[in-house]
């Protein structure tokens, strides 16, 4: 799983950070801006699941690549959802 900023830099924490020939497009403020919330999130814990063992609920997405506005959705979704099961749970 790979995780797209813009089409500018993408990130998977099996592969590490790449930045693409679109960052020529870009100045260097906003490039250095991508690479640190790519580096934020390389390891979030779903997404290692995903790309260094093949689990969790991101392994099943059907690209290989996911756009990081998308991911960002996707995790806040999954945590909504983690927090509430931890919830009934304890009830």
């Amino acid at each position: 799983m790979m995780i797209s900023i813009k089409g500018i830099v993408a990130f998977a924490p099996n592969i590490g950070v790449m930045i693409t020939k679109e960052a020529y497009t870009v100045d260097a403020d906003e490039l250095k801006q991508l690479v640190v919330i790519a580096q934020r999130h390389i390891g979030d814990a779903i997404l290692e699941e995903c790309c260094c063992g093949g689990r969790g609920p991101l392994s099943h997405w059907p690209n290989w690549e996911m756009d990081f506005d998308l991911y960002l959705d996707f995790l806040a979704k999954y945590e909504q959802s983690t927090a509430s099961r931890r919830l009934k749970k304890k009830q």
